[in-house]
């Protein structure tokens, strides 16, 4: 009885909320469209791994990639307001240091890769990630700014394989927000429609990428984060493996560090599909036998009807035909790979993710059970509170649910979701991934992105089930906004899913400047 109450204060709390966002987006509404300008260096284009045989074999200097990255951040920056702080004067010194070491090398071009397997590539960082010397406040005001006192492990390594940090982008204040916007930075607006989100809190990142800012990227994905951005902004992001990538070095983290372990990673996003296993392959503390070959005619592909909970959304037409072309491509190339399932326990997806994340003692956002809602909320409706409405609402939203969810409850869910993770496990196997839809929708305009939160379900489930999963941007639709998909594997499969992604992108295009 108390799951179907549950169910019903949530679906009614969406109406509501969808109400109160409508009257938010209105002003954007008869705002005049604005994308960045068109790209004109054909440096841009390029892919890291073409760039990365062009600066080994001496055809392009390091140099000349940093500054053309650099010039193009400033010709769209203004508009998608991405940068935190730029470290562009250090970035040409370690360009230059570079080329330096090149041409006084006397090892090939494959040696050079293997001592630096990411050698003068522009490397964009999620500002809530620590690097040394730069901005680490996570959106959050402190007086006086915060700084990062060292490198998170995996910046470190991408450092240290020859990557050349350009930046640190923003995100909503704590990566709480499926909207990148905070009090010390301000909004992250889409490259492709300046009126639209970018989602978050990976939003700065995705911005940059779908820009043709950045070629390569690194973020963090819990209850989706990565994966929404990279899908509103039409680049490719990879939530990795449970403990396949170090997560030290994130702020914030949470109380329970061994559960949390389970749900959060950090993790690379791309412009190019090709490039993730790039990234992944000098991050990842796990084997994951990234360079196994996959022979895409033995995997086995998944789908199922994804209106299956009363509290999500319905797939948009654009969404819904663009994953049928995807479905339709692989059952006329692999006659017989696909299969539609039905597993009963999906129809609690929608609240199982948005209940296990309320469960989490979040540093300096859900602490102390959230009994500090009603000071914050006086706080900021009398102007004294340095938080965004949003953290204001997860206060009230942990209270309620410390005080009327029964440990009872959350473990009736937890059953509901170990068993679903078996099921799914036993229907995937090791050759199987699930298609599976990032978000009913393209990129929201600004101020639509709080209304029916549990949407973002969608992405937050394989947080929840501890799946591998890669979003894939399947190109344009009629408003000139990316679609996507998610491609998803049971755990430590990443190289299946990162495999068909790369597939997807040979077929279907990929990133589309805007």
């Amino acid at each position: 009885m108390l799951n179907v109450i549950i169910k019903t204060v949530i679906y009614i709390s969406v109406k509501l909320m969808n109400a109160m966002e409508c009257l938010l987006s209105v002003p954007y509404y008869f705002k005049t469209k604005k994308k960045v300008p068109r790209i004109t260096n054909k440096i841009l284009l390029y892919s890291a791994r073409r760039l990365l045989q062009m600066i080994s074999n001496k055809e392009i200097l390091c140099e000349d990639v940093i500054k053309a990255y650099i010039a193009r951040i400033n010709q769209v920056n203004p508009l998608l307001n991405a940068v935190v702080e730029d470290k562009f004067d250090e970035a040409i010194a370690k360009a230059k240091h570079f080329d330096e070491i090149i041409s006084k090398s006397d090892m090939d071009s494959k040696e050079l890769l293997e001592k630096y397997p990411l050698l003068g590539l522009p490397l964009t960082v999620k500002e809530s990630i620590s690097m040394k010397d730069s901005s680490y406040t996570s959106g959050k005001v402190f007086i006086g700014g915060r700084r990062a006192t060292r490198d998170a492990p995996i910046v470190k390594l991408c450092k240290d394989a020859g990557a050349i940090p350009l930046l640190v982008s923003n995100t909503p204040e704590l990566s709480a927000n499926f909207e990148t916007f905070n009090n010390v930075t301000g909004l992250t607006r889409n490259p492709y429609d300046h009126r639209r989100t970018t989602g978050g809190s990976s939003g700065g990142e995705a911005a940059l990428l779908g820009a043709g800012a950045s070629l390569i990227g690194l973020g963090s994905d819990i209850y989706g984060s990565l994966r929404l951005p990279a899908h509103f902004c039409g680049v490719w992001g990879h939530k990795s493996s449970p403990y396949s990538t170090s997560i030290e070095g994130h702020y914030p983290t949470a109380s329970d560090v061994q559960e949390w372990k389970k749900v959060f990673t950090l993790g690379p996003m791309a412009r190019y599909a090709s490039d993730l296993s790039l990234i992944l392959d000098v991050i990842t503390e796990k084997r994951l036998k990234l360079h196994t070959s996959v022979d895409l005619r033995n995997v086995k592909y998944y789908y199922m009807d994804y209106n299956h909970s009363t509290l999500y959304s319905r797939l948009d037409k654009h969404t819904h035909i663009a994953i049928q072309k995807l479905i339709t491509y692989i059952e006329s190339s692999n006659p017989g790979s696909v299969k539609k399932i039905h597993l009963d326990d999906f129809k609690y997806t929608a609240e199982l993710p948005f209940l296990k994340m309320l469960s989490f003692e979040v540093e300096d956002l859900l602490e102390n059970d959230g009994k500090d809602w009603l000071k914050e909320l006086f706080g900021y409706l009398t102007g004294r509170s340095r938080k965004v409405f949003v953290l204001v609402v997860l206060q009230i939203l942990k209270r309620l649910y410390t005080v009327f969810i029964p440990n009872t409850v959350q473990c009736q869910y937890d059953n509901v979701l170990n068993k679903l993770r078996c099921d799914l496990t036993a229907v995937l196997g090791n050759d199987g991934v699930l298609i599976y839809p990032c978000h009913p929708t393209s990129a929201r305009f600004h101020g639509r992105m709080y209304g029916n939160c549990v949407n973002y379900s969608f992405l937050g489930l394989f947080n929840c089930l501890g799946f591998p999963v890669t979003n894939c941007t399947l190109g344009l639709n009629s408003n000139g906004l990316p679609v996507g998909v998610q491609i998803a594997a049971v755990a430590n499969n990443d190289r299946l899913t990162i495999a068909v992604a790369e597939e997807i992108e040979k077929v279907f295009g990929g990133w589309v400047a805007p």
